[in-house]
């Protein structure tokens, strides 16, 4: 877990430092008909969050709870992720 949360943070700081490079790099590996310049759209458009700190899942947590999709209610985000991110600051 320790070297694909590795990996991931690598990818997220290339996707930020430079969007184009990472929307080329994904296309040379996918079959996809999107253009670059439309994938960078999506990397850039306000509220794209990227990074390995769980955000705003409690949210989806407490709505499948809701409708009985999981039982019990998570008390927290930590309860359903792995413990090598307990200690960020996460929701």
């Amino acid at each position: 877990m320790r070297a694909f949360i590795a990996a991931y943070e690598e990818a997220v700081g290339i996707i930020k430092k430079d969007p184009k490079a990472a929307a080329e790099t994904y296309l040379t590996m996918v079959k996809e008909r999107a253009t670059a310049d439309e994938l960078v759209q999506l990397l850039t458009q306000p509220g794209a969050i990227y990074q390995s700190t769980p955000v705003r899942t409690m949210v989806y947590a407490d709505y499948m709870a809701k409708i009985g999709f999981i039982k019990p209610t998570p008390k927290s985000w930590k309860d359903y992720f792995f413990p090598l991110l307990h200690d960020r600051d996460g929701s």
